[in-house]
């Protein structure tokens, strides 16, 4: 069965949307999670994760501009939980959700929405999970 020609963003006016994100982060220190085609609200944000990290471990869900390594992003904050961050040694298999910043979750064409960690995280973190409800109309 053929597909559709693929819409040019300009041709259709909203976009609502769930962007899941599940990867073993292994040793990572950030996680790339979404690149916006357009501008994007994020309404809500949660984070979950299979097994506690053994050692001292926060997360900060950021944005990068074009350009910007995620790296460098990383004092870029986008949303907050528990000072900024969600401690990934508390409970784990339970769903976190960040409080957003109402002055800040506006994700702009072309910017990186990533997860940023304190420090390397321990490979036993295991799998880490995100979620974003996103939407293009703008109030």
């Amino acid at each position: 069965m053929p597909g559709e020609t693929v819409l040019p963003v300009a041709q259709y006016p909203d976009d609502f949307q769930i962007v899941t994100f599940s990867v073993d982060v292994g040793t990572s220190t950030l996680v790339p999670l979404m690149l916006a085609d357009r501008d994007l609200i994020l309404d809500q944000a949660w984070v979950r994760y299979e097994a506690a990290n053994t050692a001292g471990l926060t997360g900060t869900l950021v944005r990068a501009d074009d350009g910007v390594a995620l790296a460098a992003a990383n004092g870029t904050t986008l949303v907050t939980l528990t000072s900024d961050t969600v401690n990934f040694n508390s409970t784990a298999a339970t769903k976190f959700g960040w409080t957003l910043i109402a002055t800040e979750n506006l994700i702009a064409s072309g910017k990186l929405v990533g997860l940023v960690f304190s420090g390397a995280a321990n490979a036993s973190l295991g799998v880490v999970t995100v979620t974003l409800r996103v939407r293009s109309r703008r109030q």
